[in-house]
């Protein structure tokens, strides 16, 4: 017979930020400097209980999932831009970030954190239609306060184990974009990035069964990323447009089960939009139709492996009058295509490296989405 369970959580979660900022020029720089203090906290209180034969219900310890996490985060930058050519300019950012994170309850711990923060950006107008941008930064991430307690999952029939040892992922991201005005014609861009990640959050084995989110060494991101507009006038079609974008997308990380090489957990693949819109000449009407859709790498915890996802193609249609009394009033159809919900896994006996439990394939009609919206001031 089946196990009947229940998951409750009572939360209470705060955040309070203050930033300042000061400007000034001198000697032909512009120089800045921000500081930023936030105050953040989650009290959580976790239970589980199962279903006795006379409907009552007892309690099953749930070890991590009662605990108040606390985080004091200051954060100090200063910058510096100047031109260095007519054709160059140029912004230094540096500084760093301190935090004290707290966990009171379920093995907590206090801990402390220094992390250096930065950025250098270029822009170079290599000629009066095509510029140029370069980015390098040094960035840290936050930290989401759950993944420290334990959870139940009991739709999926997963938990994650309390982990409070996580810290927060820092990167290196490079950027450099070329942007080619195209006049009448429209515009067009392309980005190539890249980020390497060290201590990248995903699931690691917590004790002899247990998973959790946790950090791994580090991983790799790369990519391409191309966006333009074109403007069909000129081919004959007055006030019509074409937007296009397309995106690329490569990563890498040790898996911490199996010690392979795999994409990051749900990270980006593929993704792409196709839209056309058309303000109708000499009136105030305008409608669109477009077409996107997008492919994520599979998701990976130690007893399972799957994809959620929602598609293959989404595709929409509106109408839209500009001048209603003023304001901009848009009535649309979404999902014109028959978009599904889609979620496959296939879960393991004990963790990934042993025999399949079972495989799980659902697929979920969402149906058409009807929109309406109204814009402007009153």
């Amino acid at each position: 017979s089946t196990v009947k369970t229940g998951f409750s959580i009572l939360i209470d979660d705060k955040e309070l930020i203050g930033r300042s900022e000061y400007r000034w020029t001198s000697g032909g720089n512009e120089w800045q400097v921000t500081a930023e203090g936030a105050l953040n906290s989650l009290d959580n209180t976790s239970r589980l209980f199962e279903m006795r034969p006379d409907g009552g219900f007892d309690e099953i310890e749930l070890i991590g999932g009662t605990a108040r996490v606390e985080e004091d985060r200051y954060e100090v930058i200063g910058s510096v831009g100047r031109s260095l050519s007519p054709n160059v300019t140029m912004k230094l950012a540096a500084g760093g970030e301190y935090s004290q994170l707290t966990q009171v309850g379920s093995g907590g711990k206090t801990r402390t954190f220094y992390r250096p923060k930065g950025e250098l950006s270029a822009a170079w107008k290599v000629s009066p239609r095509t510029d140029i941008n370069f980015k390098l930064a040094r960035r840290v991430g936050q930290l989401n306060f759950f993944d420290f307690l334990a959870s139940v999952n009991l739709q999926d029939e997963n938990a994650n184990a309390a982990n409070p040892d996580l810290v927060p992922e820092q990167s290196w991201d490079l950027d450099v974009e070329a942007v080619r005005n195209l006049g009448t014609l429209g515009s067009t861009t392309l980005r190539v990035y890249g980020r390497q990640i060290d201590d990248i959050i995903d699931y690691i084995p917590i004790g002899a069964t247990g998973e959790s989110p946790g950090n791994l060494d580090n991983a790799i991101v790369y990519g391409i990323e191309s966006r333009s507009t074109l403007n069909l006038d000129r081919y004959g079609w007055n006030g019509a447009r074409l937007d296009a974008s397309m995106t690329l997308q490569e990563s890498e990380v040790d898996d911490p089960l199996t010690g392979e090489s795999r994409p990051i957990s749900d990270s980006l693949l593929r993704a792409g939009s196709l839209a056309v819109r058309h303000d109708i000449p000499n009136s105030s009407w305008a409608w669109g139709v477009g077409a996107s859709g997008q492919i994520n790498a599979l998701s990976y915890r130690l007893t399972e492996v799957g994809r959620f996802w929602e598609g293959p193609v989404w595709g929409d249609l509106y109408v839209e009058n500009k001048d209603v009394y003023g304001m901009t009033v848009r009535a649309g159809i979404a999902n014109l295509v028959g978009a599904d919900s889609m979620w496959d896994r296939t879960v393991y006996t004990g963790r990934r490296t042993g025999p399949v439990a079972f495989i799980e394939e659902r697929d979920r009609v969402i149906g058409p989405i009807f929109t309406f919206a109204v814009r402007g001031k009153f």
